[in-house]
């Protein structure tokens, strides 16, 4: 039980930098009850705001990680695009063709690159390796969204899952 305490604060005090570290960015960070539709967290185009929907049953650290995959946005919208609004995304977002749903995976391949950024400058300290399984895991989810229309099957994700947890030992 104690140990449970001081990775439960250990978590609290990852999840407060991340916080400072978006504050410092000129982000507001919202934490709302996940509605059935929501997605796990959003990043508004304007860079102004994130928000993450909290699951009853959700993991600590998969807030941890959702919050940074939406902080990497940010930063690509800071470094790529000088924090000006990105209207080609924007319009992406709204179609589902093929060069639409390319948009939207090379955004979320230019914001994976700040994820390992992020965990150094938070001195976040939870395995690395779930990180890195988190962001093989996303890249798949947005390759099969960009290949055939629509996000992968649970049977799929539910196999990727387990090839992940394998090649990651974890």
């Amino acid at each position: 039980m104690k140990l449970e305490m001081q990775n439960n604060r250990s978590y609290q005090e990852q999840i407060g930098r991340l916080i400072s570290y978006a504050k410092g960015l000129g982000l507001v960070v919202f934490f709302r009850d996940f509605k059935k539709g929501d997605p796990a967290a959003e990043w508004t185009l304007d860079g102004t705001e994130i928000t993450l929907y909290i699951k009853k049953r959700q993991s600590k650290i998969q807030t941890i990680i959702c919050l940074i995959h939406e902080l990497a946005h940010h930063l690509d919208h800071i470094y790529r695009n000088n924090r000006e609004y990105n209207h080609e995304l924007d319009a992406a977002l709204d179609k589902n063709d093929k060069k639409s749903r390319y948009i939207v995976y090379q955004n979320e391949l230019n914001g994976m690159k700040y994820w390992h950024t992020i965990y150094k400058e938070t001195n976040l300290t939870f395995p690395i390796r779930k990180l890195q399984m988190e962001m093989d895991y996303d890249d798949y989810w947005y390759r099969v969204y960009y290949e055939t229309g629509r996000g992968p099957t649970t049977k799929q994700l539910l196999e990727f899952r387990r090839k992940l947890r394998k090649k990651y030992n974890y």
